[in-house]
Parts: C-alpha cells; sequence; structure tokens
C-alpha cells in the first residue's frame, strides 16, 4: 500500500513530475497496460503516479440509441447518454493500486479537471475512504511542483461539470444533426456530411467571407505617384487623395503635373512603436500560423513542450506576467543563442514588462527553462524559439522612431510623403518576427523646390476582402465566442478532414461547404448562427462559476435542438434533393473516354482515393490518385489521351503542378512516379466492392427516400464504429 496516489494527465508530464519530485530517484514500472512511477518524498511519503492518457471514460449514447436510424427525437426525450471506459488498462492500475491519499495533478484547466475527476471516481468506487486532493500549476518546474504540492487544494467540482456538460451537449447537437443531415440525403458511411454546434457557425462564417469575394464588384480608381530628389535621395510623393475615381480627372491633374514640387508642409514627431504584449492561446496559434505550422499541430507542439517542462502551460487568455518569477527565467536561458537579447534585457535599469488583458486564467505563454536545440523536431524548435523570442521583446523597451509627413505643392495640386527612422530599434532588435522597416527622406525645408524626377499614372481595381487564414479564423472565432482556446485548433481540423474547407493562409470553402451552410440557413439558422453557440458557452462559464447546474444547462440544449430538429423534418424532402444535387456534381471530375457517363472522385473501402466511372459496375474505366498531397480537378483535359487534368500541391512544394490523371500517358512520367504498386493494385473496385458499392448505394437511396426498396435487399447493420460516428468539439 502506498501513501499517496499522484494522477498526471499524460504518460510525458507524469515522468516529468515524478522526476522532479523524487529529485530524479524515481523507479519506472513497465507494465503491459501502464507505466507507473514509484518514488519516496518527505512530504509526501511512498507514492506511485499513474499517469493516464487524456479522458479514460468518454461519453456515449446507450446501445439502444446507436444506431444512426433510431427516432433522433425519442434520444433527445431520453436519458441516451453513459459514460463507458475507454481505457481499460490504466482502470484496471487504479482499481489494484491502493493508498491513504490521491492527488490530482492533471492540466489546471476545465478539460484536466473533468479527467481527473473521472480517476477519482474509479478509485472511490472500491476505495470511499481515500482522501482527494488537487495539485494546481502552470509549468511543470521545481518551484511550480514544490509549491502545487504543498498548497494542496479540493478538486474543483463546477470546472468539471462545466467540462463534461461541454461533453455532452456536443455529442447532442454534433451526432444528431449529422445523423439527420447523413441519412435524410442517404449520405452515410465514409460520406457522412458533419454539423456541429460550434463547427457549423464557424464554417457559415468561412462560407459567408467566400460569397463576399464571389459577390464583390471591382470598381475601377487611378493614383499618381511621383517620385522626387534630393542630394541623390530620391523618394516617392503620392497624391494626397489617393484614389481618383474619374478617369478624366486623374488625366487632367497627370497631364498638369510640371518638372517642379514645393515643399509646403513639414510635420515631424517622436512615436513610439510598442512591444508586444505576452502570449495568449489565440495570438500563439496566429503567429505559429504566420511561421506556416497550422493551429492544430502548433497546439500539439506547445503541449509536448509544456509536458517536458519547457514552456508553461499553453492554454491561457491572460496576457500579464503574475507570479512569474521572470528574473529565473532569463537565468535558465542563458548559455544560448538568446544570450544576446539577454543581455540586452539585463542593461535596462528595470525590466517593467509590457501587458495586455489580466485575467484570473493561467499565465501567458513562455518557456520556463531552455530546451537543448538537438533534441527538438525542427518544426519543434521552431514553435520554441518563437515562445522565447516573444517572451524577451516583452521585456524589452519600446521602439522610438522619428516620423515625418511633407507636404509638397505640384501645380495647385499637393502630394504627400511620409518619413520613418529609427532613433532607438529597442524591442525590433532582438524580435525576427517583425518586417517594420525604415522609409527615409531626406532632410527637406519648407520653401525649398525640388525635381520631379519621374510620374506614374496608376490604373487600378478595389479589390475584394482576403479569405480568412488560419490565424485571423481563429481570432474570429475568439471575438464571437466560438469554442475556446482549447478546442478552436481541433474545430479546424475537423473542417478540414471532412473537405469542407482546403488552404491554411488562404482558407477556401468547398461547393459542399457551401450547399450545407446554405439549407441550413434556409430551414434551421440557429444551427449557423454564432449567438446561439455563444449563449451556450457563456452558460457553460455560468456552471463554473456555481451560476448554473450541468443538468439545467444540458436539458436547455436539448430543449433547443429539439425546436431544430421539427424545422428540419418539415423541410427534409428540399434538404436532400438540395444537398443530394451538390454532392453528386461536386464528385464529377470529367468525362469517361469509353462510355461518355460522368468520371467522379471516389473512395475504395481500402481508403484509397481513385477516378472512377458513374456507371461502373457496367463501365469499369478507372484512374489511380496520388494519395499525399493537395489535389485540385482542374475541369480541363489532356491534349493527347483525353482524360482529365489535375494539380497536385505536394508537401514543401512551393507550386502545384498539373499532371494528366492517366498514369499510362506519356505526357507525364514524374506523375508516374508519384504512385507506389499498393497505390495502383488498390485504386480501382474488386468484384466484392463493387457489389457492396452497388449494394450499399441502393441502401442509402431507399433512406434517403429517393427510391423504392428492392424486396431482395435487406438493410445490413452498420459497424458500430461507422453507426456511431460522434465527433466530441463540434
Amino acid at each position: 500500500m502506498y501513501d499517496t496516489i499522484i494522477i498526471s494527465e499524460k504518460p510525458i508530464a507524469g515522468q516529468s513530475i515524478a522526476q522532479i519530485l523524487s529529485d530524479g530517484k524515481m523507479k519506472t514500472n513497465r507494465e503491459k497496460w501502464q507505466t507507473t512511477f514509484e518514488f519516496d518524498t518527505s512530504f509526501l511519503g511512498r507514492c506511485i503516479l499513474i499517469p493516464l492518457k487524456g479522458h479514460i471514460t468518454d461519453v456515449d449514447f446507450k446501445k439502444e440509441y446507436s444506431s444512426w436510424y433510431t427516432d433522433l427525437k425519442n434520444i433527445i426525450k431520453s436519458d441516451a447518454l453513459f459514460y463507458k471506459t475507454t481505457q481499460p488498462g490504466i482502470v484496471r492500475s487504479l482499481n489494484e493500486t491502493e493508498a491513504k491519499r490521491l492527488i490530482i495533478a492533471t492540466d489546471a484547466d476545465r478539460e484536466g479537471e473533468s479527467i481527473g475527476r473521472e480517476a477519482v471516481k474509479i478509485i472511490l468506487a472500491k476505495k470511499s475512504k481515500t482522501k482527494v486532493e488537487r495539485a494546481y500549476f502552470s509549468a511543470i518546474t521545481s518551484d511550480e511542483m514544490n509549491n502545487a504540492f504543498s498548497k494542496l487544494i479540493p478538486l474543483n467540482e463546477k470546472l468539471a461539470d462545466a467540462a463534461d456538460s461541454r461533453r455532452e451537449i456536443d455529442l447532442y447537437w454534433g451526432a444528431i444533426l449529422t445523423r439527420f443531415l447523413s441519412t435524410s440525403t442517404g449520405l452515410v458511411g465514409k460520406d457522412f456530411l458533419s454539423v456541429g454546434r460550434v463547427q457549423s457557425p464557424t464554417l457559415a462564417k468561412i462560407v459567408e467571407r467566400e460569397l463576399e469575394i464571389e459577390n464583390f464588384k471591382s470598381s475601377p480608381y487611378w493614383e499618381i505617384k511621383l517620385e522626387l530628389e534630393k542630394q541623390k535621395t530620391k523618394f516617392e510623393a503620392e497624391y494626397k487623395k489617393r484614389r481618383i475615381l474619374n478617369k478624366a480627372e486623374a488625366e487632367k491633374i497627370f497631364s498638369n503635373i510640371g518638372q517642379k514640387a514645393k515643399v509646403i508642409n513639414l510635420e515631424k514627431k517622436e512615436m513610439a512603436i510598442k512591444r508586444p504584449v505576452p502570449l495568449n492561446t489565440t495570438d500563439f496559434l496566429r503567429f505559429a500560423a504566420n511561421l506556416n505550422v497550422d493551429a492544430m499541430k502548433a497546439m500539439e507542439i506547445a503541449e509536448n513542450l509544456y509536458m517536458r517542462g519547457y514552456i508553461s502551460y499553453p492554454r491561457t487568455d491572460n496576457q500579464t506576467y503574475v507570479g512569474v518569477n521572470i528574473d529565473k527565467i532569463l537565468v535558465n536561458l542563458r548559455g544560448s543563442e538568446f544570450d544576446k537579447a539577454i543581455d540586452k534585457i539585463l542593461k535596462q535599469e528595470k525590466i517593467t514588462p509590457s501587458k495586455g488583458v489580466t485575467t484570473k486564467d493561467h499565465p501567458p505563454v513562455h518557456p520556463v527553462t531552455l530546451a537543448p536545440k538537438e533534441k527538438l523536431h525542427p518544426e519543434d524548435w521552431k514553435v520554441y524559439k518563437l515562445i522565447v523570442g516573444h517572451f524577451l521583446a516583452t521585456l524589452y523597451k519600446d521602439a522610438k522612431a522619428l516620423t515625418t509627413n511633407a507636404e509638397f505643392d505640384v501645380n495647385g495640386e499637393v502630394f504627400i510623403s511620409k518619413g520613418l527612422i529609427f532613433i532607438d530599434r529597442g524591442w525590433l532588435d532582438i524580435y525576427p518576427y517583425t518586417n517594420q522597416k525604415e522609409a527615409v527622406l531626406p532632410e527637406l525645408v519648407i520653401g525649398e523646390i525640388l525635381p520631379i524626377t519621374n510620374k506614374e499614372l496608376l490604373s487600378k481595381k478595389t479589390q475584394p476582402p482576403v479569405r480568412y487564414s488560419q490565424g485571423t479564423l481563429i481570432k474570429l472565432m475568439e471575438k464571437l465566442n466560438l469554442g475556446t482556446k482549447s478546442t478552436r485548433p481541433a474545430i479546424l481540423q475537423k473542417l478540414y478532414s471532412r473537405d469542407y474547407i482546403s488552404g491554411k493562409k488562404q482558407i477556401k470553402p468547398s461547393n459542399m461547404a457551401k450547399t450545407v451552410v446554405k439549407t441550413l440557413e434556409d430551414y434551421a439558422k440557429h444551427i449557423v448562427s454564432p449567438e446561439m453557440t455563444a449563449k451556450l458557452e457563456d452558460e457553460m462559464n455560468q456552471i463554473e462559476e456555481g451560476d448554473l447546474t450541468k443538468d439545467k444547462v444540458v436539458e436547455d440544449s436539448k430543449k433547443m435542438l429539439l425546436e431544430i430538429l421539427d424545422t428540419l423534418y418539415k423541410n427534409k424532402k428540399e434538404i436532400s434533393t438540395t444537398i443530394r444535387a451538390t454532392h453528386q456534381q461536386a464528385n464529377v471530375v470529367g468525362k469517361c473516354q469509353r462510355c461518355n457517363a460522368n468520371l467522379v472522385k471516389r473512395t475504395s473501402k481500402l481508403g484509397k482515393i481513385f477516378v472512377g466511372c458513374s456507371q461502373f459496375p457496367k463501365c469499369t474505366q478507372s484512374y489511380p490518385l496520388p494519395q499525399k498531397g493537395e489535389i485540385t480537378f482542374t475541369n480541363k483535359v489532356c491534349e493527347l489521351c483525353k482524360a482529365p487534368l489535375i494539380q497536385l500541391k505536394q508537401p514543401l512544394k512551393k507550386d502545384p503542378v498539373e499532371f494528366c490523371i492517366n498514369p499510362s500517358c506519356s505526357t507525364n512520367k514524374d506523375y508516374q512516379n508519384s504512385f507506389s504498386k499498393k497505390d495502383l493494385s488498390n485504386s480501382s473496385l474488386n468484384k466484392e466492392e463493387a457489389r457492396n458499392e452497388k449494394k450499399g448505394t441502393e441502401i442509402n437511396l431507399q433512406k434517403a427516400n429517393i427510391i423504392k426498396p428492392k424486396a431482395s435487399i435487406k438493410t445490413p447493420k452498420l459497424k458500430k464504429e461507422k453507426e456511431n460516428q460522434t465527433i466530441n468539439n463540434f
């Protein structure tokens, strides 16, 4: 029997915590089902640390509600959920381990509290007298561990309830709406249509921006720019009104420009270029996206760096260093490429960090010790270096610059020029992630006349709004209260995985995404409304504060869902017709050279994508597709063999390459090399797949009330994992 059981959220975090608490004198036990760490301390006694792997129980529908074709209204009205064990090996360890005391040392947030409570329930079910306590920390360092384990607090049930209410609400909304849309249209199995409480409003904003771009009407305008010179320094001046909307007016002004420009006004002033505020999660993900690290990957890397003790907890809204030992962190970062920046910081009379929003959350994302570059993957180092660089920039002084605004008279028209020269680069000297540059003007004097060495009349058009990047979209989600700092990257990943969106720096919705959003806006606007989702988010916050109970919030959300479902059922036929038409068209690649039917993108039962004839099995024409990279169908055909052309954007390659889809075509030997023999052998359907494909298609059409069932066809039971495709973080 042990004195203390300690529970960590992940194995890496557990190993780091055990290493610190035991001063490196721990014993590692590796069993078939679990790795644990044993050690002794003067204040905790004989300890065993049992690492979890995230949630050990998961919310799911009871067996009688697991089929996709179960009455959806009945699910909402019934007590349909239960929590099932997902990690039996860990549960076994918890059941077999005895101690007087249990300390939860999972991540200090809603999800961590929920995960910790799962372990508590399992242990207390058999050992009800075990004392339960909570260690709360923001970084896995000696100071944080010693402080957390010397100031243990009770488990926060309200925090855990808030997390579990999200899990239950997201399951109800995500699974039921997904099942309705998928079964109504016959698009089940691998083709199911994902809908969710947070996912759908986010997708709606992406579609809204795309429609703004498509409907944008460009308007012409003209700009006039001059090149002036003084003492061999050339600089630019532009027409003060900037945009001239009338061509005749622009040409008249341009033709009246002479050879001289007179300085008529000068305004000089010093300005501060503010250093950045400390990193919260949203800004961290935005900056990582600027370095071509997508949101999900950036969060994964940050979590790993945290668990290895290199950075603080990466999920936070805070932008103020409260309780952070800055002096010690600077010492810890010594002996590295950051030394020059640290020297500059320490030469200041006083270190006064910048600050933004102050919350009761964890401290901002910051380094806690030096990570060995040689032990990190290059992308991990890139993220770590960003966090360190940003932290150091928040500790250094603001930059100072001298700005000059000059006005020139050119035959009665006013032109302007702006200059900026650094007086003190400050934080810009130690922060490599900004492109702030000087704009040098010569020393000007009011009344002097300068020669015009060149002039340009530029014809331009107004541009549509830009598409969202991952960074700007996450910022918008935060503004609209869609999801949380923890769930937003997973929401984006879900939209990518369902082929609703593509692109990272310019996110573009698919035609199916547009149709799904338009259909939901027409028949169930609440589903794509940020206001509805934000209201539920606020109620979950009230659970955490103790103003609402988990049961009430979940029941209220179910009532709202039931009202939405009533509306959807009333318009089921129209919804099915609209979405099926888009689905069929979205997969059309071109025309079959054998029978002139449509060639469509398909997926084999082995998960390989390929192109096949829509008349299969009557026509067996098929072509393989690369299994990696981003494929775009061009609606063009090969001049030689008349097969469709595709564009392939491969990872780490800057530009897409266009190929004929036919690997046997002599125009593209490189394209042939992009396939393995396995890809080619799995690319077309075999006889068994042909029978299943045909039979499954007929069954799906019957479910959607599009065709009448044949007497000889029986609806098969879907595999459990297919029937129960319920995805959290909707």
